[in-house]
Protein backbone atom coordinates (compact mmCIF):
# COMPACT_ATOMS: atom_id res chain seq x y z
CA UNK A 1 0.00 0.00 0.00
CA UNK A 2 1.45 3.70 -0.93
CA UNK A 3 1.95 5.49 1.85
CA UNK A 4 0.88 8.85 -0.16
CA UNK A 5 -2.55 7.05 -0.98
CA UNK A 6 -3.02 7.01 3.03
CA UNK A 7 -1.71 9.92 5.18
CA UNK A 8 -1.07 13.79 3.76
CA UNK A 9 0.89 16.43 6.03
CA UNK A 10 2.31 19.69 6.55
CA UNK A 11 5.24 20.45 9.49
CA UNK A 12 4.13 23.32 11.34
CA UNK A 13 7.49 24.91 12.53
CA UNK A 14 7.15 27.53 14.61
CA UNK A 15 3.26 27.85 14.84
CA UNK A 16 1.65 30.75 17.18
CA UNK A 17 -0.70 28.68 18.33
CA UNK A 18 0.42 26.21 20.92
CA UNK A 19 -0.69 22.74 19.81
CA UNK A 20 -2.94 22.28 22.93
CA UNK A 21 -5.21 25.02 21.14
CA UNK A 22 -5.05 23.64 17.83
CA UNK A 23 -8.53 22.09 16.79
CA UNK A 24 -10.14 20.81 13.59
CA UNK A 25 -10.79 24.20 12.19
CA UNK A 26 -7.38 25.46 12.55
CA UNK A 27 -6.02 22.81 10.69
CA UNK A 28 -8.48 23.11 8.12
CA UNK A 29 -7.02 26.40 7.22
CA UNK A 30 -3.72 24.26 6.09
CA UNK A 31 -2.97 22.96 2.59
CA UNK A 32 -1.56 19.40 3.13
CA UNK A 33 1.37 17.96 1.04
CA UNK A 34 2.80 14.56 0.10
CA UNK A 35 5.75 15.75 0.15
CA UNK A 36 8.09 12.79 2.72
CA UNK A 37 8.89 14.25 6.39
CA UNK A 38 12.31 13.98 6.52
CA UNK A 39 13.07 11.93 9.94
CA UNK A 40 16.71 11.47 9.52
CA UNK A 41 18.90 11.21 12.21
CA UNK A 42 21.12 14.47 11.38
CA UNK A 43 20.97 18.27 10.79
CA UNK A 44 18.33 17.85 7.86
CA UNK A 45 15.88 15.99 10.31
CA UNK A 46 11.82 17.43 10.01
CA UNK A 47 10.83 16.16 13.13
CA UNK A 48 12.42 18.48 15.67
CA UNK A 49 11.51 18.80 18.84
CA UNK A 50 8.15 21.35 19.47
CA UNK A 51 7.00 20.58 15.67
CA UNK A 52 3.83 19.98 15.07
CA UNK A 53 2.79 17.80 12.26
CA UNK A 54 -0.81 18.46 10.58
CA UNK A 55 -2.63 15.06 8.91
CA UNK A 56 -5.13 13.91 6.76
CA UNK A 57 -5.75 9.96 7.12
CA UNK A 58 -7.36 7.81 4.35
CA UNK A 59 -10.54 7.72 5.61
CA UNK A 60 -10.76 11.78 5.51
CA UNK A 61 -10.21 12.74 9.64
CA UNK A 62 -8.17 15.34 10.20
CA UNK A 63 -5.57 15.55 13.04
CA UNK A 64 -2.16 16.60 14.69
CA UNK A 65 1.16 15.54 15.78
CA UNK A 66 3.47 17.30 18.13
CA UNK A 67 6.72 15.98 18.37
CA UNK A 68 8.19 15.73 22.24
CA UNK A 69 11.43 14.06 21.76
CA UNK A 70 13.46 12.77 18.55
CA UNK A 71 16.37 10.76 18.99
CA UNK A 72 16.66 6.96 19.90
CA UNK A 73 12.98 7.00 20.52
CA UNK A 74 10.45 9.49 18.98
CA UNK A 75 7.90 10.70 21.74
CA UNK A 76 5.04 12.32 20.37
CA UNK A 77 1.18 13.28 21.36
CA UNK A 78 -0.95 12.89 18.63
CA UNK A 79 -4.90 13.30 18.04
CA UNK A 80 -7.19 12.71 15.50
CA UNK A 81 -10.45 14.38 15.56
CA UNK A 82 -13.40 13.14 13.59
CA UNK A 83 -15.79 15.08 10.95
CA UNK A 84 -17.61 17.03 13.45
CA UNK A 85 -14.58 17.89 15.32
CA UNK A 86 -15.14 16.31 17.89
CA UNK A 87 -11.66 13.79 19.56
CA UNK A 88 -11.90 10.61 17.49
CA UNK A 89 -8.99 8.74 18.90
CA UNK A 90 -5.55 10.36 20.68
CA UNK A 91 -1.78 9.23 22.42
CA UNK A 92 -0.37 11.20 24.86
CA UNK A 93 3.57 10.75 25.62
CA UNK A 94 3.85 8.05 22.88
CA UNK A 95 7.41 6.43 22.22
Amino acid sequence: MNIMEDFWWEVNFGSCTPYADINRDEILNYQLGETRINGSDNQTNDLLPGSTVIYKTKEGRYGKLEVLQYGYDLQINWTTFDANGNIYAFGENIK
